[in-house]
């Protein structure tokens, strides 16, 4: 925001109440809210607000303090600052205020204004259960004013700009989208043999024929694999595969990490957040079968159900509910390619064969251990593992420019109100008029329209209080 010395010719620096009267919001008794659509919408704070017209969630039929259509409603209650525009008349609750403007400034000025400064108001809340401003935070903030033509022309400016960041950000928002099939297709294309193709012609792999028994469902499904390949059942590729404990451990402050189903992503842990048990109940979990890097974990039940983490190196855990332990045979079976195999649109569509329809999907160790699976030679199966993990870290590249792609936006969009609202994305109206050889209004011509606005309509209710 430029310093006061610095505001262009024609502009004023003004503070909030000058220029929006501002509506505090008061919350009517509960007995009046509804879902039903009696009354008016009642919107109470920043949980209602979208990019920028509120969602009407609950109505009331004893409004306290009412907004019109087209005022702007700003958050003063945790989180402090963030800002919408009333699209109805609507009651507002104690976490919102409404702002009107006044004397035909455009609303969307203000609003951007507000978004622009909206770091700095957010400092301002105090509070120790929650941050809270009031009214005086309010009538502080200061505004720099432009002439009333040159605001509609930044408006106009900032919203051309604005559709375009919006519009790469919306082709931004297809990419990970993208990014999901494409891993997907690289594990298809790894379960029958299509990525691995070109290696089996440059190492003249000998075809051979290891048919499994009770393998005909995938036959009758079109599914092949390479003559050099086998099917096997998950049990005989592994030396483990147990259960979790059917129990809720006890949870303590700190000690040993145990794993819960919210820690499962696609093919990694993440251990961001994490819940700790006693040595003693950690113990007790890990009997059946502790952990080790290369061991798997698999979800067996609930929303995630069949997802497959690696346990990473020196991570020590025990399990936690809803899950179970598979360790590879690694003289049979690449623990990574397993991995693959089991996160693969090949096995989750085999799993949702077998949950489908039951209110509470699981599998149990017997379903896991039957799954079939296409099984390479060991060295095909690591060429596998490299392919995947190639492309798979490509994948993760393109999301990280993604992700930055996203902060730049975000950074152009502040840089862009910073431009305005100091007088540098559109000529001034001082300049135009120069050129033009024509006068203008300045900005100071707008506020003293207000300010007699203002003392008209306080004088003539001052007269209707003497009348009456």
């Amino acid at each position: 925001m430029p310093e006061r010395s610095e505001v262009p010719e024609g502009w004023e620096w003004v503070t909030l109440p000058e220029v929006a009267d501002i509506c505090m919001g008061q919350s009517p008794p509960g007995s009046s809210y509804n879902e039903e659509g009696r009354g008016l919408p009642f919107f109470q704070g920043k949980a209602d607000f979208t990019d920028y017209h509120p969602t009407i969630r609950v109505y009331c039929t004893e409004p306290k303090k009412i907004v019109k259509s087209g005022d702007i409603l700003i958050s003063v209650r945790a989180p402090v600052g963030p800002t919408n525009v009333a699209d109805r008349v609507c009651t507002i609750g104690r976490g919102l205020a409404g702002l009107t403007p006044l004397a035909g400034i455009p609303t969307n000025y203000i609003l951007y204004l507000l978004r622009y400064k909206e770091p700095e108001i957010s400092l301002w809340g105090t509070g120790s259960t929650f941050t809270a401003i009031n009214k005086g935070h309010l009538e502080s903030i200061e505004l720099p004013l432009p002439p009333l033509a040159e605001q509609h022309r930044i408006v106009a400016a900032i919203e051309a700009l604005f559709a375009r960041l919006d519009a790469a950000n919306a082709r931004l928002d297809r990419v990970p989208g993208i990014l999901k099939q494409f891993r997907q297709s690289v594990l298809a294309a790894a379960c029958d043999g299509r990525l691995t193709e070109d290696w089996r012609a440059e190492q003249n792999v000998v075809n051979r024929e290891s048919p499994v028994e009770n393998c005909e469902d995938y036959i009758a499904e079109n599914i092949e694999i390479p003559p050099s390949w086998h099917w096997s059942n998950l049990k005989n590729i592994c030396t483990q595969i147990v259960d979790c404990p059917h129990s809720t451990p006890r949870w303590t402050e700190e000690g040993e990490i145990c794993l819960r189903t919210t820690n499962f992503k696609l093919g990694y842990l993440d251990l961001s957040e994490v819940r700790y048990v006693s040595r003693e109940t950690y113990e007790e979990r890990v009997s059946r079968l502790e952990p080790q890097p290369n061991d798997i974990v698999y979800s067996r039940e609930g929303g995630i159900l069949g997802i497959a983490c690696p346990i990473p190196e020196g991570l020590k855990a025990c399990l936690g509910q809803r899950m179970m332990l598979i360790r590879a045979s690694q003289s049979k079976c690449s623990p990574k390619y397993l991995l693959n195999i089991l996160n693969s649109p090949f096995v989750l569509s085999k799993v949702k064969t077998l949950t489908g329809g039951t209110s509470s999907p699981h599998l149990n160790v017997g379903d896991v251990k039957q799954f079939l699976v296409p099984l390479p030679p060991l060295p095909e199966q690591h060429e596998i593992v490299r392919r995947v993990d190639a492309l798979f870290a490509l994948a993760d590249r393109i999301e990280a420019e993604v992700a930055a792609a996203r902060g730049k936006t975000e950074t152009m969009r502040q840089s862009i109100l910073a431009r305005a609202f100091s007088g540098r994305l559109v000529p001034t109206e001082a300049e135009l008029a120069r050129r033009e050889g024509r006068e203008y209004e300045p900005a100071s011509v707008l506020l003293e329209r207000i300010r007699s606005g203002k003392g008209a309509k306080k004088t003539g209710k001052e007269s209707q209080s003497r009348l009456t």
